[in-house]
């Protein structure tokens, strides 16, 4: 959360700090977790937000928003209720702990979001979870927004210069499925690769979303009915396969292989001409020279298209992806790797401070998955197979790549029942609509 979960920003970690905190976190946490990763930094970065460590869990996680603190000292309470002092924002409900790893401090509940409907045992073992960290870290105190835990680490934990001082650095804790921890490990790395691995896919195909965790097909063939989401990999080798990167010089980059962002773009961009990565590119390159809304959007939707200008200004000194390709042709260039058996498998804020939750978001909103499905208009009504949106030749192709057409036809078939249910309802009432007007129509004329 950049080092701003707990509404004081916590205290930068200078190179040296980070890497003995993060020494000492991973030592702590080993015997907790199956495996513990920490997203990969630029070499050449000299100072941290927070340190940011993806842990292994395959249980289920409750939605919620909420805050593990210590009990307050007694005397300052008693000073807050005798001046009667009122906190600017309230929890939702403060809850005393009595027992567990979180003993002897309460629990704020900020939002619940999906809290109400979940299992208490499940909302129990998570606390208890987040304490056990809490105390095996040494933090202070925690807080918790579904997968994400953030950690207040007094900073005298690891620099005992800080002796008595309400200084903390922030280390946030995620918890992600085996399944998908070396993709999010890959994504979340030097704060933008999954940012801008995002934007290329959805240049290639604006059915492809790519998540932290996963790459789907997003698809809503059907106005008005829940879109169709089949998920086709999980695995960052078989990704970087698929797309045209080189896994291999990922891995043997190494933690503190890379020390400039241009390391990073370099090796998104060194890709075969007929690879997906580089039609992508073109089609970036291609639409960054021409005439842009871009230009008059502003606030958060300005950042965000804004946020790659770094590697879009990059590529137009790039030679190779210089040369004029319109649209028309990239569009007849639709080239895909032969198919395979898959495996199981702005500059304003520092880019460099962007955490994993920043990511999560900045991701989703370069894509239109979260778009609500538009009406069904009365013109539509018993023509439901006309106005089927079909997919792109592009997802058609990723479908087929990683076998699972069939089962997006499954989903397709459920989605064109529902469609069909939901027209028939719906010129029901327009019909019933239409002979109470004829009928009012009529008793008018008869009076």
């Amino acid at each position: 959360m950049g080092g701003n979960a707990f509404g004081v920003p916590a205290q930068r970690l200078s190179h040296a700090q980070y890497s003995i905190l993060k020494t000492h976190v991973h030592e702590a946490l080993s015997p907790l977790f199956d495996q513990i990763l920490t997203p990969r930094n630029l070499s050449s970065k000299n100072d941290h937000g927070d340190l940011d460590v993806l842990a292994q869990y395959s249980q289920a996680l409750p939605y919620g928003d909420e805050e593990y603190i210590p009990a307050p000292d007694p005397l300052l309470l008693e000073v807050i209720n005798n001046l009667a002092l009122k906190p600017a924002l309230a929890p939702r409900t403060v809850l005393k702990e009595l027992r567990g790893s979180n003993s002897g401090g309460e629990f704020k509940v900020w939002g619940t979001g999906k809290m109400d409907n979940v299992k208490d045992e499940d909302v129990d073992r998570v606390r208890n979870l987040c304490g056990q960290i809490r105390e095996s870290i040494g933090a202070t105190a925690w807080r918790r927004r579904g997968s994400e835990v953030s950690f207040k680490v007094p900073c005298y934990m690891i620099d005992r210069q800080h002796e008595g001082s309400d200084q903390f650095f922030q280390v946030d804790v995620i918890f992600v499925r085996p399944e998908n921890i070396h993709f999010h490990y890959m994504m979340s790395s030097y704060s933008s690769t999954g940012l801008l691995l995002g934007r290329l896919v959805r240049h290639y195909s604006k059915n492809l979303t790519l998540h932290l965790t996963h790459l789907i097909i997003r698809h809503s063939p059907y106005p008005g009915i829940s879109p169709i989401d089949v998920t086709l990999t999980s695995s960052p080798e078989e990704f970087c396969k698929w797309f045209g990167l080189d896994y291999q010089a990922w891995q043997d980059a190494g933690e503190n292989g890379w020390a400039e962002i241009e390391d990073l773009w370099k090796w998104l961009t060194n890709v075969s001409d007929d690879s997906i990565a580089a039609q992508a590119i073109r089609k970036i390159t291609y639409r960054r020279n021409r005439p842009s809304i871009n230009d008059e959007l502003a606030g958060k939707r300005k950042k965000r298209s804004e946020f790659a200008d770094g590697l879009y200004d990059w590529l137009n000194l790039q030679p190779k992806w210089t040369s004029e390709v319109s649209e028309e042709n990239q569009e007849a260039q639709i080239v895909c790797p032969e198919p395979s058996i898959p495996s199981p498998a702005d500059q304003g804020v520092k880019e460099e401070d962007l955490s994993v939750s920043d990511q999560k978001v900045m991701i989703s909103s370069t894509s239109e998955s979260k778009s609500p499905a538009p009406a069904i208009s009365d013109i539509q009504l018993g023509k439901l197979e006309m106005s089927r949106l079909h997919l792109d030749l592009r997802s058609t192709a990723a479908l087929e790549y990683w076998g699972k057409q069939e089962k997006y036809d499954q989903v397709l078939d459920e989605r064109k029942a529902a469609a069909d249910l939901l027209a028939g309802r719906q010129k029901e009432r327009v019909e019933k609509k239409e002979e109470d007007q004829k009928t009012e129509e009529t008793q008018v004329n008869n009076e």
